[in-house]
Formats: C-alpha cells, structure tokens, sequence
C-alpha cells in the first residue's frame, strides 16, 4: 500500500510566492496614489476656503491680496500676525502644509525629503511665472518618497482646478487621472501662460 504525503511541492510554493509578490506590487502602487489623492484632497479643500476668503477680500477692497494673513478665512497659522516659521514665511505670502513638530525641527523638516506636502501662495497679474492678467492660487508639491513633482492651480473667479504634472511618468499619471484624460497628451495647456 502507497501512502500519499501531505505537503507542498516546491513548485506550488514559488507560484503562491509570485503571485503574492505581483499582488503586493500592485497593491503598494495603488496605495502611493490613493495617499496622493487624499494629499491633494487637503489643498483642494484649502482652495475653496481660500478662494472665498478671496472673493470677500474683492468684494470688501476691490483688490485680490497675495498676503495669507489679510484674508478673514484660512489656515490659523497665516491669520495671525506674527511670523510662524513652521508653515509660513516672513511676510505671509506663502503656506505650506508640511508640519514640523518644534522650532529646532524645523530646519530639518525643509530639508527632509520623506515630509511630503505643499507649497500654497497667490500669484498676482504679469509676475514671473504669469504671464495673464488674471490671479492663481498655486499649490506646488514638496517632498515626499514617492517622487510625485507636479502644481494644483486655480484661477480665482474660476472654479477650474488644473493639475500640471512634472517630469516624472508618476505625475503625469496622476494629473491624467485627476484631469479625467486617459493621456499626456490630452491634459489641457497651463492657463499661466508660461
């Protein structure tokens, strides 16, 4: 009588490993761009804030500020009138997302490249980096492993919110996906006009 031995061949074990492997790859790919998206989730968010806070500035002085504590609505940090070095910089004219947790980390945090985050300020009418008559809210990515270099930009007076990819096959991908456009090719043109 032949007695049958329980157990794995090492052929089953390496196709079970490879196909855990790929699954694994695919899913820690998916995950990058998920974080991603819930990242710039949090700046679209401050951009509606923003942009109302800027309506009501036009409304009130008939003229856009490119200052974040001018505004009656934002982050706390820019609202007030002393000078954050953790989020802003001196004259209030830019925000970023990315947090350092006390002041002797703070210099370390601008450096750390594994910090992800944004650069978020107003750009005025025929400044360099505009060449329209129109102002933008712009948030620039910084930091962060995945690689991800690309600008969320929206007009004020405009609901549109563009995504202008860097460099990289991995921002191109993700604005083409915000966009809603299945190429490269079909994301639309800057509307700085530069």
């Amino acid at each position: 009588m032949i007695k049958s031995k329980k157990g794995f061949t090492l052929i089953e074990m390496l196709v079970v490993s490879i196909i855990v492997a790929i699954l694994a790859a695919t899913a820690l790919l998916y995950y990058g761009r998920f974080m991603e998206r819930m990242r710039m989730t949090e700046v679209l968010q401050l951009f509606g804030t923003v942009v109302a806070s800027q309506e009501r500035t036009l409304f009130q002085k008939h003229h856009y500020t490119k200052y974040w504590n001018r505004l009656d609505a934002g982050p706390s940090q820019t609202l007030t009138s002393s000078s954050d070095k953790h989020h802003t910089d001196e004259e209030k004219t830019h925000y970023h997302t990315r947090r350092c947790c006390t002041d002797n980390q703070c210099d370390q945090c601008k450096n750390d490249s594994f910090r992800p985050g944004f650069d978020v300020y107003f750009l005025e009418p025929g400044v360099e980096g505009n060449a329209t008559s129109n102002w933008f809210i712009v948030a620039e990515r910084e930091g962060g492993w995945g690689g991800y270099k690309y600008t969320l930009l929206r007009q004020l007076g405009d609901t549109r919110i563009y995504c202008i990819p860097g460099e990289d096959e991995d921002s191109v991908t993700l604005c083409s996906d915000f966009m809603g456009v299945s190429s490269a090719e079909e994301l639309p043109a800057d509307p700085r006009g530069v």
